[in-house]
């Protein structure tokens, strides 16, 4: 008897758990849906110097590039004036690279998007960097 009466408690205590589990499911919040890929066009900057100054352009390149190899996020800067933070895809991180080098150039960046507290950012999947204007 007192075999069959632990046996019942057990089944009890697993149930009272499936329970549990399935309430905390139901009232957990969803995920949210991947974004499809976007496609934006803008001037690869350091966001440190862009940010802290407005620093940006082929005048800023050098200071830029030395802000990169110390680890300053790149960003990509739009006509509009949006400020794309780059992410690298972790299946793939030579597109992000070849953007962070980019620095002071235009680039075409396409990936999916996010915003977080006012944060935008893009991954990078695809970036193409555009010819450099004729001397």
């Amino acid at each position: 008897m007192k075999k069959l009466m632990g046996a019942l408690a057990g089944l009890a205590v697993m149930g009272l758990g499936v329970a549990v589990l399935a309430a905390g499911a139901a009232t957990a919040p969803a995920a949210k849906p991947v974004a499809a890929d976007v496609t934006i066009t803008g001037e690869v900057v350091d966001t440190g110097c862009y940010m802290g100054h407005e620093g940006k352009g082929a005048e800023h390149k050098a200071c830029a590039e030395k802000c990169l190899k110390m680890g300053m996020p790149a960003s990509v800067l739009t006509a509009e004036g949006k400020l794309y933070l780059l992410l690298p895809d972790h299946g793939d991180q030579a597109p992000f690279e070849q953007a962070k080098a980019a620095v002071a150039q235009t680039v075409t960046v396409s990936g999916p998007t996010s915003e977080k507290g006012g944060l935008n950012a893009i991954t990078v999947k695809q970036v193409k960097v555009a010819a450099a204007p004729a001397k």
